[in-house]
């Protein structure tokens, strides 16, 4: 066999070169948060030809979308004219790749005659199964921010298994959970995390001028064709205060974070806990659990305390866990609050009972006692758009705890309008996807604390001062307890 010079057609520059080097001293985890146009796909996918020529295995690149994988990468051009799959050396190919299932198969270097490591382009909205099936020993996950983080979830497990090795590799889109894996990770001495901006890339590889690999007539001429401040500062400079393009609750959430409202939010044992939903079986049911606080101002707080998420389970499984919670969900007045939209009044297939007559049924839970179902509040069904109006306006009220509530905080960031291509304006009809769920939970939750039939009470806990006056303005006698 012909000695071959890896990376293939390629030379690292002098920013991209640690990704090698921190592989020598032992890293299995990567993160490369790098401008648009820094080279972050090409420079992974030699990485990772590289390792499939140490290690045999089943190797996969996984972007958000399917259609997206064979744009970029399986159709790919750098700007050199250069397709992307060139830089699979045409002497390590075992056949041809499969147009069909974008696969490349290299020959196993210790026996040429053989196959050896498998390279295959995936995308999260088609392949879930595939990403638990082929079994992986090395992944890159490209585009993270705008990917649902549910099919790495379900990666994790298996490369711990298999000692594999993950990189991510994306530009920010907002304080989602691609800002929590950067900010959990940046000083994990066993992840190699790399922030490039327009200040610090150089095309800088042998043969290369050393010019930056974007300049500031480069920007200068974005601007000048439209691109915003915020933009600019999102793709060029990796600020994840610039909320995703088209975020529907973008301005709210960026407002929520300035005023210091994600954070650590305590459970305050004097006030019951609530939830709200969002039903699905195959699509996903989301809840979040949050308590009514009255505010100094006479208004009330929202504090979100927890949220969760899952998919193919049933109703009555989400009514155990609900009550499996530590937590207390009865008012003073012994009344409970669990929101729901409206197909909770559906009739759900296979059982001849509609949703909220299932939750109501007793569930025995995990030690053995027999608990109450949950009586679900139906708000009712409204209009979209009022729901979403309805819910911006109580967000400047929410609070949400910054540990228990980073997947529903992460989805909330990436909700968005649909992009009209053709029109290239944003539509006014938000996106169906993994962020939905959290979301239109959320909204359930805003409509049914403001449904004039819903509306909510805010007790406050007894012999306190707020409930004295609650018990006065409902005509019961009150004593009012002054200073301790």
């Amino acid at each position: 066999m012909p000695v071959l010079e890896l990376p293939y057609l390629f030379g690292p520059r002098s920013y991209q070169w640690p990704v090698w080097e921190a592989w020598d001293e032992g890293v299995r985890r990567f993160l490369m948060v790098w401008h648009r146009r820094a080279g972050k796909d090409k420079t992974l996918l030699n990485f990772m030809i590289e390792r499939m020529l140490d290690r045999k295995g089943n190797y996969i690149h996984l972007f958000p979308l399917k259609v997206q994988a064979r744009r970029a990468i399986w159709q790919g051009i750098d700007r050199e004219g250069k397709p992307f799959l060139t830089h699979f050396p045409p002497e390590l190919l075992w056949g041809k790749p499969n147009d069909q299932e974008m696969r490349v198969t290299l020959i196993d270097p210790t026996h040429p005659t053989q196959p050896g490591s498998t390279y295959n382009l995936l995308g999260a909205d088609k392949d879930t199964n595939v990403v638990v099936g082929s079994n992986p020993v090395g992944a890159i996950i490209s585009e993270y921010s705008t990917m649902n983080p549910r099919a790495v979830e379900l990666l994790r497990p298996i490369m711990n298994e298999n000692r594999g090795w993950l990189a991510f590799d994306y530009t920010p889109r907002g304080k989602n959970h691609g800002f929590y894996l950067y900010e959990r990770v940046k000083e994990d001495k066993q992840w190699f995390v790399s922030l490039q901006t327009v200040d610090t890339t150089r095309r800088d590889a042998p043969g290369e001028d050393g010019s930056p690999v974007i300049t500031a007539a480069d920007i200068a001429q974005d601007q000048a064709e439209g691109m915003s401040e915020a933009d600019i500062l999102q793709e060029y400079y990796c600020s994840f205060d610039t909320p995703m393009p088209g975020a529907i609750y973008g301005a709210e959430l960026r407002l929520a974070y300035e005023e210091s409202r994600v954070a650590h939010v305590p459970i305050l044992s004097g006030y019951e806990i609530r939830t709200c939903w969002d039903l699905g079986y195959n699509d996903t049911t989301a809840i979040w659990f949050f308590q009514v606080i009255p505010g100094a101002d006479g208004l009330p707080w929202y504090h979100f305390v927890d949220y969760a998420e899952d998919s193919l389970q049933a109703l009555v499984k989400w009514v155990k866990y609900v009550r499996e919670q530590p937590y207390r969900y009865q008012d003073y007045d012994g009344h409970e609050w669990h929101y729901a939209p409206h197909d909770a009044g559906v009739h759900e297939y296979g059982y001849g009972k509609t949703r909220e007559s299932i939750a109501l049924e007793a569930v025995t839970l995990d030690d053995g006692r027999t608990v109450d179902g949950l009586r679900l509040t139906n708000v009712g069904r409204g209009s979209l758009k009022d729901g979403l109006e309805t819910t911006r306006k109580l967000f400047r009220r929410f609070r949400f705890d910054n540990t228990r509530c980073t997947k529903g905080v992460g989805a909330i960031a990436s909700y968005r309008y649909a992009w009209d291509e053709a029109n290239k304006i944003w539509t006014k009809d938000p996106v169906h996807d993994w962020a939905s769920h959290a979301a239109d939970a959320l909204r359930t939750g805003a409509v049914g604390l403001t449904t004039p039939a819903q509306r909510q009470r805010i007790v406050a806990p007894p012999g306190s001062f707020a409930w004295s006056r609650q018990q006065a303005k409902r005509g019961q006698s009150a004593t009012y307890r002054i200073g301790g």
